[in-house]
């Protein structure tokens, strides 16, 4: 028995000791591949730079602790990334299933002319999971930042949210063509006030944003306005598959496609449906954004369109369509869409 006990007590050791050495390993491992990622990532042109890189975890796991990360590219499209700090957990049981928080103040820009933003974010929870493919590349990034302050720069106002959640999925078809979905797009927003001024017709929080959207046809290398009129002229298009947004009187939601016309105007058709649509008219006549004898037009209108939805409010199933670079809601024109530039 003293035998039996003695050689399952060395065997458990020799695992111990082993299993010490592989951890120290791995933890070697993780920074000389993060360093190798981070040059390949430059010498396709990209930007991927990190301050100090800690990792903790042992037995179970590998804690990487990232300071200060920042990626960024110049096209298309442009975007970039610097943060305070990311971590990572790696688990041996589901190593391409990855645990990241981004603690501290993170910026995201991107888009160049009219369409470009620049974010600065900093979140309550901000956690999230990358999930990888076999050869290494993303499969998937969901991000839950629970509350979250956003900034719009170089604006100094801060809009605050109670929940943030995205989703991004790419895909890596070897032949995309322009009925490919290259992009699967899930944002959800809930309860997001903006600072006044300036004063919305709608009031100053909106209750809830949802965009489910996929992206069809790859985007060509080169500069991002001749990139993005090589997409649109292929046939490039976003389907929307769900959008929804709650914003004082207005609770609406629908699905349809988006497009860019010649002249990089939006174009695209959708199916709404729309409840508290005669408030909403009532409040953009009083905010000044519509005639009186329009508003009351359009009301009428509607009317026509709606329906009874059981004990519930009225309805409207009504086609919106942005084409000529107007927006049309049942027919009426309600104002005109700008040409998006992207210089």
């Amino acid at each position: 028995m003293r035998r039996v006990v003695f050689i399952s007590l060395a065997v458990v050791a020799a695992l111990a000791a082993a299993w010490c050495g592989f951890w120290l390993y791995a933890a070697r491992e993780i920074e000389a591949r993060l360093a190798a990622w981070a040059a390949a990532q430059r010498a396709q042109g990209l930007t991927a730079e990190y301050g100090s890189v800690t990792v903790s975890g042992f037995p179970l796991a590998w804690h990487t602790r990232i300071a200060a990360p920042a990626m960024a590219a110049a096209g298309p499209p442009r975007w970039e990334w610097r943060g305070e700090e990311m971590t990572a957990e790696i688990r041996p049981w589901a190593l391409r299933d990855i645990a990241v928080t981004f603690r501290g103040l993170h910026h995201v820009g991107g888009g160049t002319g009219s369409v470009a933003e620049t974010l600065a974010i900093r979140a309550a929870r901000p956690e999230g999971r990358i999930l990888l493919m076999p050869d290494g590349r993303l499969a998937s990034l969901a991000l839950d930042l629970g509350e979250a302050q956003i900034q719009r720069l170089p604006d100094p106002s801060i809009a605050t949210a109670q929940r943030v959640r995205f989703m991004l999925s790419p895909h890596h078809a070897p032949q995309a063509n322009s009925h490919t979905d290259v992009l699967d797009l899930l944002l959800n927003i809930e309860t997001l006030t903006v600072p006044e001024p300036p004063r919305y017709a709608l009031g100053s929080t909106i209750a809830a944003v949802l965009l489910d959207a996929s992206f069809k046809g790859p985007l060509p290398q080169g500069r991002l306005a001749e990139s993005v009129a090589a997409w649109r002229d292929a046939g490039g298009v976003i389907e929307v598959n769900r959008f929804a947004l709650r914003w004082g009187p207005l609770d609406g939601d629908g699905d349809g496609t988006l497009a860019l016309d010649a002249e990089n105007r939006p174009l695209g058709a959708f199916a709404m449906r729309i409840r508290g649509y005669t408030e909403t008219v009532d409040a953009l006549a009083a905010a000044g954004a519509m005639r009186p004898r329009d508003a009351g037009a359009l009301k009428i209108a509607l009317n026509l369109f709606a329906r009874q939805n059981g004990s519930g409010p009225r309805e409207l199933s009504v086609p919106v369509t942005a084409q000529d670079g107007r927006l049309v809601v049942a027919g009426f024109s309600l104002f005109a869409l700008p040409p998006l530039t992207f210089e």
